[in-house]
């Protein structure tokens, strides 16, 4: 099925076809967006961004207006939001030319949540305020029934997360698990990526070795890694050496 036979078959549309990330079914006031891998981010993605207007060679981005309607219909309509996975495979997806692998052609529900000039699609079971050490954000304050939050966003190098995918593969570092093989093609290319040193302990920039410096792991293990909140995250053989030692018991 062609990703725009998928968009209609979902009730949804957009103002062209050949530009458009982005898709509203107004009678069930739902938004669908395209949710592109190298933009996730453990449980949640980016969807959308202020600085995404202008392309790299200077021109207006297409879709970004209408994108931006779409992100108020959800913050000031009660639209709901939808997703669906897109493998990127290279260029730049939203401004420049990008080749893609190929899509899911299955929409999830998500919840919305904006920080700072960038709106990201959360899992609809994670709760953002319960993020911290794990989404890659500063803490976050929710205020008000829109759920708008404040926020200082901490940039990931998506390339390194690539590589570090590439060495390690996709099996938890801690426990083994493989989402592929767990839950087929729904699963295909999903796992969190674990810095062992806490960027958000960082004060700036700094050079990352995808080989020394990340590892992939579940997203249970992941939390369990980051749950110790009087010291620095556990180490993956000291969360291991716990699961050994409980499964003894």
């Amino acid at each position: 099925m062609s990703q725009k036979k998928f968009i209609e078959s979902l009730g949804a549309t957009c103002d062209n076809w050949r530009w458009s990330w982005s898709y509203v079914n107004h009678d069930e006031r739902f938004v669908v967006f395209g949710a592109w891998d190298i933009f996730e981010e453990g449980f949640r993605c980016k969807i959308f961004e202020n600085s995404w207007q202008i392309k790299k060679n200077g021109r207006r981005n297409g879709g970004f207006l209408q994108s931006k309607r779409h992100i108020e219909l959800i913050e000031e309509k009660g639209y709901s939001l939808k997703t669906f996975r897109i493998f990127h495979s290279e260029g730049n997806p939203i401004t420049g030319t990008a080749k893609r692998q190929g899509y899911v052609s299955q929409e999830v529900e998500r919840h919305l949540v904006r920080e700072g000039n960038a709106w990201f699609a959360y899992a609809a079971a994670v709760r953002p305020e319960l993020a911290e050490g794990i989404g890659g954000t500063d803490p976050i304050f929710l205020e008000g029934k829109r759920k708008n939050v404040s926020g200082t966003a901490i940039e990931r190098n998506h390339a390194a997360r690539k590589e570090c995918l590439r060495i390690y593969n996709l099996d938890c570092q801690v426990c083994g698990f493989n989402f592929e093989k767990v839950f087929g093609s729904h699963g295909i290319g999903f796992i969190h990526v674990h810095h062992l040193n806490p960027v958000a302990a960082s004060k700036g920039e700094y050079t990352i070795d995808p080989a020394n410096d990340l590892r992939p792991v579940c997203p249970n293990c992941h939390a369990m890694l980051h749950r110790s909140r009087d010291r620095e995250p556990l180490t993956i053989e000291e969360l291991k050496s716990i699961m050994q030692e409980t499964s003894k018991q």
